[in-house]
């Protein structure tokens, strides 16, 4: 997350404007990060923008401590403007101490979040707040390019914009997805000054 508060409220006011809606992961780390970058202000009693807590987007489950979820009664204490999805458990039951979750897994909770969740989002605008390995498996899989073909890594506070076009058919009245373009994705900026 953003070590710095003010470079986070900073890189925020200036996205705050065309941000619809935040997805952002469970993990305490990235709800503050969220919260800092997009400080919620409420209108007619509706939060804006909506930050939205998505499971899909975390960090790969096990063997580290530091990537487990913490008590979703104390996320919903500590964020009360955060959306929490009604089917989240009290306690992390994806997270286990004896495994980690390979890439393979992490590149299959990409897809299902981006099939399941991303394209069909009624807004236009939407900014992601995730992990490192999240967001490189999440690149690596649609536009490599934005990685040097893995030879870049990504960073903390990284932040790439991409442009999502889906294709939809409806034959027979059910909406089917038929692809999913992802393109233009780039780094636009780390906020955050390293000295390594």
């Amino acid at each position: 997350y953003f070590e710095n508060g003010s470079t986070a409220r900073t890189y925020g006011s200036e996205q705050r404007k065309e941000v619809d809606v935040v997805i952002s992961s469970p993990l305490r780390r990235c709800l503050q990060t969220a919260s800092l970058a997009f400080p919620t202000a409420v209108h007619d009693g509706k939060a804006d923008p909506r930050i939205v807590c998505d499971e899909l987007v975390r960090e790969a489950y096990g063997a580290h401590y530091p990537d487990k979820r913490g008590k979703l009664s104390d996320a919903k204490h500590e964020f009360p403007w955060v959306e929490f999805p009604p089917a989240m458990t009290e306690n992390d039951m994806e997270w286990r101490p004896d495994r980690r979750e390979t890439t393979t897994d992490v590149v299959r909770r990409v897809a299902m979040f981006v099939e399941r969740t991303l394209v069909r989002r009624s807004e236009r605008c939407l900014a992601v707040v995730s992990h490192g390995v999240w967001i490189e498996m999440f690149l690596m899989h649609y536009r490599p390019e934005a990685l040097d073909m893995g030879r870049k890594r990504v960073h903390n506070c990284d932040v790439y914009r991409l442009q999502v076009v889906s294709e939809w058919e409806e034959p027979d009245g059910e909406a089917r997805l038929i692809s999913v373009d992802i393109s233009n994705a780039q780094l636009v900026q780390n906020p955050v000054k390293r000295n390594f």
